[in-house]
């Protein structure tokens, strides 16, 4: 009798180990245990969480955008992250997902954003500002719209080379009343003539700086 009761109570050890290798729990990621949901003891059902981990190393950043902006989301897309705490910081960071649905209740869709360098200061649960780079900045020249000259399809200004009045074609872009964007056709340094109609190609003239700091042209 002592032989079975030995036997059963190793075969109970051996289930009891073989059970807790199928219910040990391992985290999927490196991070740190913010908050302990569960003790040692108690009585766990199925889908309960034991503790919360934070991936502090690359946390990631959710924010929400409106339904009616989200098409000119894409991941992929450089970010900047601040906070009120930390002014002076400014954290690059990148769009990685895009919520598949939104929150219909709301109107809004979830993007998630990862910092390209790890933040010291980032907290889990914490507020900051992100703004998306939707379309990179590009330095434009732009020229006084009245420097440019309209002929049907085609533009050009007056411009003063080797002591001479030129003509050259340029391409332009948006166009208004604070100045002209030039696309292609005219070097950034050129000399370019604020008022082409009162002169003509091959005219002599020279070079001199107005009062806006533009190069504009003297004919003589």
């Amino acid at each position: 009798m002592a032989q079975r009761r030995l036997e059963e109570a190793v075969r109970a050890r051996d289930a009891a180990l073989q059970r807790l290798q199928t219910t040990e729990i391992r985290a999927q990621f490196e991070g740190i245990v913010t908050e302990i949901a569960r003790e040692p003891g108690d009585v766990l059902a199925p889908g309960q969480a034991v503790v919360t981990m934070s991936e502090m190393q690359w946390p990631e950043v959710h924010m929400e955008i409106d339904e009616r902006d989200i098409a000119e989301v894409k991941a992929g897309q450089d970010a900047v992250l601040t906070a009120d705490a930390y002014p002076e910081e400014r954290v690059p960071a990148e769009v990685t997902r895009i919520a598949p649905r939104a929150k219909t209740e709301r109107g809004i869709i979830d993007v998630v954003l990862r910092p390209t360098r790890r933040p010291g200061w980032l907290r889990t649960g914490m507020t900051v500002d992100a703004s998306i780079v939707v379309t990179p900045r590009e330095e434009l020249l732009v020229l006084p719209t009245t420097t440019v000259v309209q002929s049907g399809e085609d533009a050009f200004v007056m411009v003063v080379q080797d002591g001479r009045v030129r003509r050259l074609a340029v391409e332009t872009g948006v166009g208004g009343v604070r100045g002209t964007v030039i696309r292609s056709g005219l070097r950034e340094d050129a000399a370019v003539v604020r008022e082409p109609a009162t002169v003509s190609p091959g005219q002599r003239a020279r070079a001199v700086e107005s009062k806006a700091n533009l190069e504009a042209a003297d004919a003589v």
